[in-house]
C-alpha cells in the first residue's frame, strides 16, 4: 500500500486538488505502469495552516486537505520525482518553508518501507501529528486502521501505534495547542469537512477524481 497526503491554500483549493488527482492518475512509467494503480480518495478536510510564530499574516490561509491510497510498482524516490514534476505544472515554484502553497504532495507511506534519507523519509516522520492526515487515511482504510503501523517521534524507543490508535490520540487531546504567527498559544480546530457554501456545492457537484 501507498498513501500520499495532498493539500491546497492558494486560489482555488478545490481546483488545484483536482488537478493534482488528475495528474496523479495519469503519471505512467513505460516499466512500471501507472504510479498510482486502485486509487481511492479520501473525504476533503480544512485545517489551519500550521506556521512559525513570526510568519506574516497573509500566510494565515486554510488549507483543503486529502489524502490518497493505493498500489504501486514504482520506487519511492522515482514518485517523488514525479509528484515535484507535478507540482510545478500546477504552479508550485520555490517558496519559502511553511508559505501558502498552490499544491502541496507528501509521500505519507510506501509499500512498508522505512526510510531515512536527507531528503525522503518514509513512512512520513509526522504522521501522527497530523489530524488532517491521520483522519482521512482511516475513513479510507476503515478496520485496516488498526493494523497500519505509524512511528511516532519517538520510534527509537520502539514506540508506534496503529493509525486508530493516532486518530484515538489526537481526539482525546480535543483542543490541541500550537503557536500560531503572534506567538501565542490558540485552540487549534480540528480539520474537518469544508464548510463553505461554495465548497460544499463544488464537492457535491462532481467527484475530486
Amino acid at each position: 500500500m501507498i498513501a500520499l497526503g495532498l493539500g491546497s491554500n492558494v486560489g482555488e483549493p478545490l481546483q488545484n486538488l483536482r488537478r493534482a488527482l488528475a495528474a496523479l492518475a495519469e503519471a505512467s512509467d513505460p516499466r512500471f505502469g501507472s504510479m498510482i494503480r486502485d486509487l481511492q480518495v479520501s473525504p476533503l478536510y480544512r485545517s489551519d495552516a500550521l506556521l512559525p510564530p513570526d510568519s506574516p499574516p497573509e500566510w494565515d490561509l486554510p488549507f483543503v486537505n486529502l489524502v490518497v491510497v493505493g498500489r504501486s510498482a514504482w520506487s519511492p524516490r522515482s514518485a517523488m520525482q514525479e509528484i515535484h514534476a507535478i507540482e510545478r505544472r500546477l504552479g508550485r515554484g520555490e517558496h519559502a518553508v511553511w508559505s501558502p502553497r498552490t499544491i502541496d504532495i507528501d509521500l505519507l507511506l510506501w509499500n512498508g518501507l522505512s526510510l531515512d534519507e536527507d531528503d525522503l523519509r518514509l513512512p512520513h516522520p509526522r504522521i501522527a501529528a497530523r489530524p488532517f492526515v491521520v483522519y482521512p487515511l482511516c475513513d479510507i482504510l476503515g478496520g485496516s486502521a488498526a493494523t497500519t503501523w505509524i512511528e511516532t517521534p519517538a520510534s527509537r524507543d520502539g514506540d508506534r501505534l496503529s493509525l486508530q490508535e493516532c486518530a484515538a490520540r489526537l481526539r482525546a487531546m480535543h483542543d490541541p495547542l500550537r503557536t500560531r504567527r503572534d506567538g501565542e498559544h490558540h485552540a487549534a480546530e480540528e480539520p474537518r469537512p469544508p464548510a463553505t457554501r461554495d465548497e460544499r456545492s463544488a464537492a457535491a457537484r462532481a467527484p475530486l477524481l
